[in-house]
């Protein structure tokens, strides 16, 4: 049901940065109910704040209580 409903994409992941096909997008039969599509999300950017140290704990540069 899920390979349907859904494709695999490229994701940007905060911390880490993007990683292909690491996530799911509605595919062009649910397109309808696609948010990022319909409001023209598409190129929505956040900036990652600079104190947050997540990917680092992530790729295992620093331990969670650094």
């Amino acid at each position: 049901m899920l390979e349907q409903v859904f494709d695999t994409g490229d994701r940007r992941w905060r911390g880490i940065g993007t990683i292909p096909d690491s996530g799911w997008n509605p595919s062009e039969s649910y397109a309808d109910f696609d948010a990022s599509r319909r409001f023209d999300l598409v190129d929505l950017a956040v900036a990652e704040p600079t104190r947050c140290r997540a990917g680092d704990v992530l790729q295992g540069l620093i331990k969670p209580s650094e």
